[in-house]
């Protein structure tokens, strides 16, 4: 591999709190302030010229003076110490390091010594100096400048002895630290003139990416985090002193078993208001620990999609190509609902918001952003809010009102808030009412990752003849969600079934919120319908027959029907209709949940199947 150098910018390293703070030679309650002494460098005290040196495989990797590493230490009675804060005395590839150290005034002979460096951009950084382990975080968004997210461990064993009284000691030990964190280098050429990289993301078939994990200082990982991300995506950073061809980014090491593992990278440029979308596609076998993988992508040998920036405050570069990719640039201002039709796309909002404060209503059958998607359409990163809308609708979400038959509708990082009043469409027979999305029927499916609402939506099945059914489903996230449903077994006590597993709502979450969904503006039919009318009312969603998991639901108000006659009508903190769910549901929580006024609840919601019972468990009643 072509040989470069890096750089650990100054002041990069992630700190964590220490014992130090007083000067050397300082003694508070029995113990005493050392300086010390790692690395011994201009002592000429170091072992060999490969100690505090910082190598990724065939790469030099330099110190600069003042670079901050962290050291703690054990002693032979078993005692911990630290981790304090030591900085680099020289710059170079090897370096004394030099820190003020707390430990007892008696002599006290040192056994171990635990090292690391971290990069500003992990998070979560905490040493367990007693187990010998690192536990950190990695961001699935990152710059492509690798000093901002990488992590160095290094340990020693010996006896060093630090006499009773002394006030400075020199460690007579170096270390080497290793990188531990996965390194792809990703080389982007052949783009054209005044065409510049937005993004660059990285997916792995079949594998999604930890977002840290715990690791003892001689890198033998003990635990992945809970957190993962499909796909890591770099966002350069025009402030950063890195080529423009040349992207890194760090992963948790994955082993995949030696089998080749298709890897896509999909770069996104920018040429005015108009760019490229690029994927290209490698062959994987091994993501190991502190090992450095390059690809190389050629943008000009590629068959590149069209990708349009959208700026202003309308969506009329989406409404007059509805499968096109779009990135919003800024945040926008609509003054009415868009409801844009039969979507098929793909919207990025890059982080931005589209705000409908001003839009005070809306009538039509869907309702939405987008009132249908069909196809496989994604909207991404974006925020949307509203002040208080009123409307009349069969099926609405502030994003998406429906998706169609046949179709797949993907969800990431998508956030809603604000109030929502809606009553039926004309003569509709039903209400299914999301703060993200209001209907998803049998043949379409939805992916939700990493969305939320918040705010209020309200339904009130009103004016409606004794002689009809109706059907009216609210829930934070969606309406009514049925894919897989004609395929569950009906007229049951409980029918969880798998049948809805291609839909899924995975980390998504539902805070301070309130959900009305009444009939007459009432939580009882009674004996005055003829005809059976389901209302179901939960915390994520109505109905749902897809996967839910590590989803959460916090200081909720519930208002809805919940006749307990077994025709259909529930509230519940999570799912509301709960007869037809994915059986495997799990690790759902729900904190300071209300229905009807009731008492405050707060538990875990699984399906049956994880739960090991006859029907899905709510763990506050069990």
């Amino acid at each position: 591999m072509k040989k470069s150098l890096f750089f650990l910018a100054a002041g990069d390293a992630a700190l964590v709190a220490s014992c130090t703070g007083n000067e050397p030679g300082a003694v508070v309650g029995g113990m005493r302030t050392v300086e010390m002494t790692i690395g011994s460098l201009s002592r000429e005290a170091y072992v060999s010229d490969e100690d505090t040196r910082v190598s990724y495989e065939d790469l030099t990797c330099l110190w600069e003076e003042g670079d901050v590493v962290m050291v703690g230490f054990s002693d032979n009675a078993g005692r911990t110490y630290g981790p304090f804060r030591f900085t680099a005395a020289q710059a170079g590839a090897v370096s004394d390091f030099t820190g003020n150290v707390t430990i007892g005034e008696e002599a006290t002979t040192l056994t171990k010594i635990y090292a690391y460096y971290s990069g500003e951009k992990l998070t979560d950084v905490r040493a367990d100096l007693t187990a010998g382990t690192l536990t950190f975080s990695l961001p699935a968004e990152q710059s492509g400048n690798l000093a901002k997210y990488n992590l160095g461990l290094a340990t020693a064993e010996g006896e060093y002895e630090v006499a009773a009284g002394a006030t400075e000691f020199t460690l007579p030990a170096g270390f080497t630290f290793l990188p531990y964190l996965t390194r792809l280098d990703v080389s982007v050429t052949g783009l054209a003139d005044g065409e510049t990289v937005q993004s660059v993301t990285v997916g792995l078939d079949g594998h999604t990416f930890y977002n840290g994990g715990t690791v003892d200082f001689a890198g033998t990982l003990s635990g992945f985090s809970a957190a993962s991300s499909d796909v890591l995506k770099i966002l350069p950073d025009a402030s950063e002193a890195i080529a423009s061809s040349a992207y890194m980014v760090s992963l948790m090491p994955l082993d995949l078993g030696g089998a080749r593992t298709r890897m896509d990278v999909t770069i996104i440029t920018r040429s005015g208001q108009n760019g490229k979308k690029y994927t290209a596609s490698f062959a994987a076998t091994e993501l190991a620990a502190a090992k450095r993988y390059g690809v190389a992508v050629d943008v000009a040998s590629l068959q590149g999609d069209d990708v349009t920036y959208v700026e202003g405050d309308n969506l009329d570069a989406i409404n007059n190509d509805k499968d096109g990719y779009f990135i919003l640039t800024e945040d926008m201002t609509l003054d009415a609902m868009p409801n844009i039709t039969d979507f098929s796309g793909t919207l990025d909002g890059d982080g931005h918001t589209i705000d409908m404060g001003t839009v005070e209503s809306v009538s039509r059958e869907q309702a939405g952003i987008f009132a249908t998607t069909t196809g496989d359409a994604a909207i991404m990163n974006l925020n949307v809010q509203v002040e208080a809308l009123e409307g009349e609708a069969s099926e609405g979400g502030l994003v998406v009102g429906k998706v169609l038959e046949g179709s797949t509708l993907t969800l990431d990082n998508v956030h809603a808030s604000g109030s929502i009043t809606a009553t039926r469409y004309n003569d509709s027979n039903r209400m299914f009412g999301g703060g993200l999305v209001g209907f998803v029927p049998d043949g379409a499916v939805l992916t939700a990752t990493d969305c939320s609402f918040t705010g209020s939506i309200s339904t009130n099945m009103a004016a409606l003849s004794d002689a009809n059914s109706y059907n009216c489903y609210v829930g934070g996230i969606v309406g009514a969600l049925e894919t897989g449903v004609s395929s569950f077994e009906m007229n049951t006590a409980y029918a969880g079934s798998a049948a809805g597993a291609a839909s899924s709502i995975v980390n998504c979450r539902v805070f301070d919120t309130q959900l009305v969904n009444t009939w007459r503006g009432g939580t009882s039919i009674g004996a005055g319908i003829l005809i059976r009318s389901e209302f179901y009312t939960g915390g994520i969603a109505g109905r749902c027959t897809g996967r839910i998991e590590n989803c959460s639901v916090e200081n909720t108000q519930m208002t809805g029907v919940v006749d307990t006659d077994g025709e259909g009508r529930q509230a519940k903190p999570v799912v509301g209709n709960d007869w037809y769910e994915y059986t495997y549901n799990k690790n759902n929580s729900y904190t300071n949940i209300t229905i009807n006024g009731g008492a405050a609840r707060t538990g875990i919601y699984q399906g049956a199947g994880t739960a090991g019972t006859g029907r899905p468990d709510y763990s506050d009643i069990q």
